[in-house]
């Protein structure tokens, strides 16, 4: 009977060193983790900048490109206009 209290006295201790050292591991490891997920959030909020700026980009781009076609139309306008001037005088 007191080789069962003493295998009992030793699983016990064995479940409370146990504790000691997950508890013991969970404060070593916290700084670690906490510095993880600061960094994962600042790459996160990179993240969401960079595609803050792509889509800024693309609204540029594209009004960008209205203009420019814009303005090669009113070329195209002004030069036709112009051969019809000329035409009308060579008449």
């Amino acid at each position: 009977m007191i080789i069962v209290y003493i295998s009992l006295a030793v699983v016990l201790a064995s479940l409370a060193y146990l504790i000691y050292a997950g508890v013991s591991f969970n404060k070593k490891i916290k700084p670690t983790v906490n510095s993880v997920n600061a960094t994962s959030q600042h790459l996160q909020n990179e993240t969401d900048h960079i595609k803050e700026k792509t889509n800024h980009l693309k609204v540029t781009q594209a009004a960008i490109k209205t203009d420019v076609q814009y303005k090669k139309d009113s070329v195209k306008y002004t030069a036709n206009s112009f051969k019809q001037l000329v035409n009308s005088f060579k008449r």
